[in-house]
């Protein structure tokens, strides 16, 4: 039977609306087609039906005018009945008495759908189909108060790190994967760090931060998504029944996000738009390595150079390259750094770019960069190091010499103060 309220998914299931139970709405006539609206870019552009009632974006116009997609109102136009009829369910608009139809009971891809006087026809007949309220992927997760965009605060990589709104900027901190669990429950996983949003000690009090963490499955990681009849999606939390809510509304960057109670107002209605990941790297073999690194050394920048210095085996000219001076170009550090966390060893280049992608795990600013240092046989020899960029000062680690020459500190010092002469 069809239950309490029904939507209307596109073809392939995905961003459905409805608010209790989500339905796809196939045309006897048309056969497996799925009624579907055109130039559907957001969830709040999704918004259908309700059983006995419309609510949102489906206007009639009256016969022989199509159906046209409308914002959410509450003009009559949008009402439409249900009621059942030979195995299907029949909607007739409240307004003009029509019923909604296929135009000229054709059964093709791109059927406009219309009103027509009633008749024993299946193009007026519909039946609903489950599907889910959201498909698995990745989303920028935008505050209909004043359209910033869900962001980790100074796109961290750590647990503990603030959930914020603000300008959107393209980055991995402002993109989202959201992902169904058990039970009808989502996670909402951070792109950059891998880690989930949670409402901090699952806090049941109103104002409780929302922040990211390690995910774990717990209660207070588990969202559970509700359309709201203005289009606008409300994340409700399972450990503490609250939702995803936009400090005072507000609509500057930087605003905090908390878990509030439900209050129908624009500081908790989200809208999603879909992505693709953008990771820390790019690469997803070498995000991989990166997180498991950084992660299992707590995200801590002075662990992450000791493990470079202590995992990675130096070994001569693996490439066979000598770099002209400079950063090195993002798709060789990514190789490099590949071979060097697949290996466990590589030269001066290698230790360079894995350190350089530990340090961006960490949350730090960094880059590789090939240049000359000073050699005993050679004058000046070709080598690579790391920068890290912090308080705009430029420190230099450096975990091959931090092997070939022990007992200096190779570790975030500067030009100024470094044990040799870097030439950039």
């Amino acid at each position: 039977r069809l239950g309490g309220r029904v939507g209307v998914a596109d073809r392939e299931g995905q961003h459905v609306a409805g608010m209790c139970r989500c339905v796809r709405m196939i045309n006897d006539d048309a056969g497996p087609h799925a009624l579907v609206l055109a130039q559907q870019t957001t969830v709040q552009h999704r918004v259908i039906a309700a059983v006995g009632r419309f609510i949102g974006d489906l206007e009639s116009k009256g016969s022989p005018f199509p159906v046209q997609r409308k914002r959410s109102s509450a003009a009559n136009a949008q009402h439409w009945k249900a009621s059942f009829e030979r195995a299907g369910v029949v909607l007739q608009n409240v307004t003009t008495g029509k019923r909604m139809a296929t135009a000229g009971s054709k059964s093709g891809n791109g059927t406009s759908v219309v009103t027509a006087a009633a008749q024993n026809a299946t193009a007026q007949r519909w039946r609903a189909r489950g599907v889910s309220l959201l498909a698995d992927g990745y989303y920028t997760v935008t505050n209909i108060a004043g359209n910033k965009v869900l962001d980790i605060a100074s796109g961290s990589l750590s647990n503990g790190a603030n959930v914020q709104v603000y300008s959107g900027n393209g980055t991995a901190a402002q993109i989202f994967q959201i992902a169904a669990t058990s039970g009808g429950y989502y996670k909402i996983i951070n792109d950059a760090s891998g880690k989930a949003i949670e409402v901090a000690g699952g806090s049941k009090a109103n104002g409780a931060n929302v922040r990211q963490n390690t995910w774990n499955n717990s209660a207070k990681q588990l969202w559970t998504p509700e359309l709201r009849e203005d289009g606008a999606l409300v994340f409700v939390n399972r450990a503490s029944g609250k939702v995803l809510d936009v400090y005072a509304g507000s609509t500057a960057s930087g605003a905090n996000v908390q878990s509030y109670e439900s209050n129908n107002t624009p500081a908790q209605g989200w809208t999603l738009k879909a992505t693709q990941s953008a990771g820390i790297s790019g690469n997803a073999e070498l995000d991989r390595y990166i997180r498991q690194v950084a992660s299992s050394n707590g995200n801590n920048l002075r662990k992450c150079f000791d493990w470079t210095v202590n995992n990675i085996r130096w070994t001569n000219s693996v490439s066979g390259e000598v770099l002209a001076n400079g950063v090195i170009g993002k798709q060789k550090t990514i190789n490099y750094a590949l071979y060097a966390f697949r290996n466990h060893r590589g030269d001066c280049y290698y230790y360079a770019s894995a350190f350089k992608w530990l340090a961006i795990a960490c949350g730090y600013k960094a880059e590789a960069r090939a240049g000359r240092v000073p050699s005993a046989s050679q004058g000046l020899a070709a080598h690579g190091w790391t920068e890290v960029y912090r308080n705009g000062t430029t420190y230099i680690c450096d975990a091959n010499l931090a092997i070939d020459i022990p007992g200096y500190n190779w570790y975030m010092v500067t030009y100024d103060s470094a044990p040799v002469a870097y030439y950039r």
